[in-house]
């Protein structure tokens, strides 16, 4: 059992962004199996709406070569 401490302390912002990230991609994963599974054979996001704005965003990270993508091994290790 993990026992959680209060603290003042200041938080690093790439330490906080190193533990997020997993998790981020872990919901975000998710959150994507269960629209799909919504409909099955079809996923359509609506322009504006969130989900497909992260999605542009990342789009275009990935083309200024400014974000790595992870291949689909490296995305559904945690998985296993």
């Amino acid at each position: 059992m993990k026992t959680m401490i209060r603290t003042n302390e200041t938080v690093d912002a790439k330490k906080l962004v190193r533990v997020l990230e997993p998790v981020i991609r872990k919901i975000v994963r998710e959150e994507i199996a269960r629209a799909a599974a919504r409909k099955p054979g079809v996923f359509y996001l609506e322009p504006g709406a969130p989900l497909y704005q992260d999605m542009e965003q990342i789009l275009r990270e990935a083309q200024s070569g400014s974000v790595r993508l992870l291949s689909r091994e490296e995305a559904l290790r945690d998985r296993r």
